[in-house]
């Protein structure tokens, strides 16, 4: 690294650190009165009061306990030579049961559970020798499973797998420390919602082949929700924060507090002299159908002092009841809104309270109770509506040279607005696209660059958790995969869907899709996408009316999936035959293609690109469904609307077909069409040539939106202002670092080198550089290098600078296995087309 480089790295990083030796501010006589907020979430800006009775719970119920003489149906199982495990009737054992080591399975039952039960197991056994020294050792497995088992037949190693499969399993192991004497171990968890019998494996691990020991008991017991949550236990999907929790229920996760049934929240309100508007959402994990579920009772009281003793009644100001749904196959979020009365002499008391209907209640979440007062007319914080349709090139909509007949509303957009010609994205496939998009940082910044990463809030500024804590609602209605909650993405929000809102319901390929979708134990059904489709962000937006500003973030993969609707395909003319069938649909093409086949380009073409037209056709019109709800509510001049792009496809232009392995154009260049806020009068269309980044989104939405910028954002190099328009950017960086492969890009006014530094792992001797004019040459397909060697040099020195810069402010690791990856997340990349030829040996 030169000096000069060096010094405005040690500048930018100071900026990046917090202030030190600030004399601390001197302290005030008195307190001021507290202020009501215009917005405050109730589950992180303030402490509840918590109160919950110790009585009323139900006594725990004995589901099972283990008994060795020879009334209960035991299976000894044992690992066979091939791998395969084989199950055979146990005898008949009287009193206790001893287990050698040897095999990992030594005894093994199957009982019947009810979903969403709270279970408590606890697990009793001793040496039958003497230890001097304890040793860690897995003594029994509880696996719930959501298909019979079956003992009788032999157990090959893909069953093994799918055992221990996350998509079709849940395991609970109990641990211990197996010494000289009597080791007692207890695990706790709610049955998921798909499970539909418990297997309790006795395990007999392979360090005590020759040391057996005893079980004594094995008791598994049904406890009250109450009583599961009071001694620690957790739920499916719970995720606990600094300031609560946060409950994904039908793959939309929500932050807030859990109410065990009995349990009461309270806050005092400061006082106000206006009505206040509460909005929260409740949730109920699903629960056994031997409860009738709960209720939630929410009452605001005013300050006694202030009312006549005589009419002590009055002092209940609002006393509101939500009765349970009629069984847990109801939606699993229930939103609600609820005017608090004025209290302008002192203290409003809100409260909440959870009722059982029986003794098996379950647990509630309230989900993001906030409170917030009549929004001010403020021109200066606006609405925020970030829209991201995955994987579209800007040249196949009208506004920007493409067929007008898939981007009638967009093209509308673009006449009000800015149709930026020029934008690039921070790489290439949909993961660090996406955190450049939502955190100001390129991809070697936030560090979610490889399939193993994720946003890492501590280090990165996120978008959402910025708005949010400046009075914002945030809500996210996503796609999930690589914009999910797995990778950070929902930190921030308020409430974050991964139901794809834009889905072909009446199409065999959408069904495809929606078999190949393995992130849970079940397929997702129709009804629950539909559930989440356009019509809940339209109803969500007609929420937003008369309160807060906010900030929703949306985002399909139609366009990525090439999968439209029946109505898109016959608009294309993709039905064919009396039957009018969709015309055949396949893979084959594009992968012999991508090996070399190039003689097939017109094949692939073909292949694709209407498909391709018309799902774009159907996120035209999604976004058009948007729009039309926001110009309804009259939200529309209060509200900044971005739709952009986080990468584009390449369709054969030199020699791929696909994304996530090049950064050429038509993989980065993406479209971002902006309408400002204002009145409809003043609307008009202006093209910018400047290139921007994704990475600009964030800190100049911060900017319109009368917020500091994050001086992590962006490399901290840029000064912001107010505009109708990011600054335009004096280089621009793009990365793709994965497991395979790590190249880089830095285009300088219309200029572009690419270098490709690594290929499984391994580095290019000499280094492979490519230069382009992106301005007469936009498709880059006459390299410049060996016609240009100083610009060669200057943009690599630039690109150097900027590697040796990032990794002062992130170290580079390496990335990681892409076997590290959780199967179903891994599974999930697949179906999207992702990670092709990976084997991680558990298929």
């Amino acid at each position: 690294m030169s000096r000069a480089h060096a010094v405005v790295a040690l500048v930018i990083l100071c900026a990046l650190l917090p202030a030190c030796g600030d004399a601390p501010a001197e302290p005030t006589a008195e307190s001021p009165p507290e202020v009501a907020a215009p917005l405050t979430r109730l589950w992180r800006d303030t402490s509840p009061e918590r109160s919950m009775p110790v009585e009323g719970s139900a006594p725990p119920q004995l589901l099972f306990e283990a008994r060795f003489d020879g009334s209960q149906a035991w299976w000894r199982g044992a690992f066979t030579p091939e791998g395969n495990v084989s199950f055979e009737a146990a005898a008949a054992l009287e009193g206790e049961l001893e287990l050698t080591g040897g095999a990992s399975i030594g005894r093994t039952h199957v009982l019947a559970v009810e979903p969403g039960s709270a279970l408590r197991v606890r697990l009793r056994v001793r040496p039958t020798a003497p230890r001097a020294l304890a040793a860690p050792i897995d003594l029994a497995a509880l696996v719930e499973r959501r298909d019979a088992f079956d003992p009788a037949r032999t157990h090959g190693p893909k069953d093994v797998s799918a055992l221990l499969d996350p998509s079709r399993s849940r395991v609970h192991v109990l641990h211990g420390e197996l010494g000289d004497g009597l080791l007692e171990c207890e695990t706790r968890f709610v049955v998921d919602a798909s499970t539909r019998e418990l297997q309790v494996m006795l395990l007999a691990p392979v360090q005590y082949a020759r040391r057996p020991f005893v079980v004594e008991s094995l008791r598994v017991e049904q406890v009250s929700m109450a009583a599961h949550l009071a001694a620690g236990g957790g739920l499916p999907d719970l995720e606990t924060l600094d300031d609560g929790v946060a409950l994904s229920l039908d793959r939309d996760r929500r932050e807030g507090l859990l109410l065990a049934p009995g349990a009461t929240l309270t806050w005092d309100l400061p006082a106000h002299d206006s009505a206040r508007r509460f909005e929260f959402a409740w949730g109920l994990p699903p629960w056994g159908a031997g409860s009738q579920g709960v209720q939630l009772r929410v009452t605001a009281r005013a300050p006694v002092a202030e009312l006549d003793v005589a009419t002590r009644d009055s002092e209940l100001l609002l006393d509101e009841t939500l009765r349970a749904p009629d069984s847990a196959e109801s939606p699993a979020w229930h939103d609600r809104q609820l005017l608090l009365p004025a209290s302008p002499h002192g203290p409003l008391r809100l409260s909440v309270r959870a009722d059982g209907l029986d003794a098996a209640a379950p647990v509630v979440m309230l989900a993001h109770p906030t409170v917030s007062l009549p929004p001010e007319q403020d021109a200066a914080r606006p609405n925020v509506l970030l829209i991201s349709l995955d994987t579209l090139r800007p040249d196949r909509l009208g506004s920007y040279g493409g067929d007008p007949r898939v981007s009638t509303h967009l093209d509308a957009l673009a006449a009000e607005g800015h149709r930026f010609s020029q934008a690039s994205s921070t790489s290439s496939y949909t993961l660090p696209s996406h955190a450049s998009m939502l955190t100001g940082q390129y991809p070697a910044e936030h560090g979610a660059v490889d399939i193993t990463d994720s946003i890492d809030a501590a280090h990165s500024p996120l978008l959402a958790a910025q708005l949010a804590a400046a009075g914002w609602t945030t809500a996210g209605f996503t796609a999930g995969g690589y914009v999910g909650t797995h990778y950070g993405f929902g930190a921030g929000f308020d409430r974050y869907s991964e139901n794809d809102p834009v889905w072909p319901y009446d199409t065999l390929r959408g069904d495809m899709l929606l078999a190949t979708d393995k992130s849970g134990r079940e397929p997702i059904p129709k009804p629950l996408l539909r559930r989440y489709g356009a019509d809940s962000i339209v109803d969500w937006l007609g929420t937003r009316v008369d309160g807060p500003p906010f900030f929703a973030f949306v985002h399909t993969y139609i366009a990525h999936n090439f999968a439209p609707s029946e109505a898109w395909l016959e608009r294309f003319d993709l039905l064919t035959g009396p039957e009018r069938r969709q015309r055949p649909f396949d893979h084959k093409h594009r992968s012999a293609f991508n090996k070399g086949e190039h003689a097939l380009l017109a094949e692939v073409r073909d292949d694709y690109l209407p498909y391709y037209d018309a799902t774009i056709g159907m996120a035209d019109e999604f976004v058009g469904t948007l729009l039309a709800a926001l110009e309804a509510l009259e939200l529309d001049e209060d509200t900044l609307v971005i739709v952009t792009s986080d990468h584009g496809e390449e369709f054969g232009e030199h020699g791929f077909f696909g994304h996530g392995e090049t950064l050429n154009n038509a993989n980065t260049r993406v479209p971002l069409i902006v309408r400002l806020p204002g009145p409809r009068a003043e609307r008009s269309a202006q093209v910018i040539q400047d290139p921007v980044s994704l990475a600009d989104l964030a800190p100049w939405i911060l900017e319109l939106c009368g917020l500091p910028v994050d001086p992590r954002m962006s490399l901290a190099t840029e000064r912001w202002r107010t505009s109708s328009a990011p600054p335009r950017r004096d280089g621009l960086f793009i990365e793709l670092d994965t497991f395979q492969l790590r190249t880089s890009a830095v285009r300088e006014g219309e200029l572009k080198l690419h270098v490709e530094l690594e290929y499984d792992r391994e580095a290019f001797e000499p280094e492979r550089v490519r230069l382009y004019d992106v301005h007469s040459d936009p498709e880059e397909t006459h390299d410049l290098a060996a016609e240009r060697p100083d610009d060669v040099q200057r943009l690599r020195e630039r690109l150097t600078w900027f590697h040796e810069f990032t990794n002062l402010v992130l170290p580079r690791d390496g990335g990681g296995d892409p076997c590290s990856v959780p199967r179903a997340e891994r599974e999930r990349m697949q179906a999207l087309g992702y990670l092709a030829g990976v084997d991680c040996g558990d298929q």
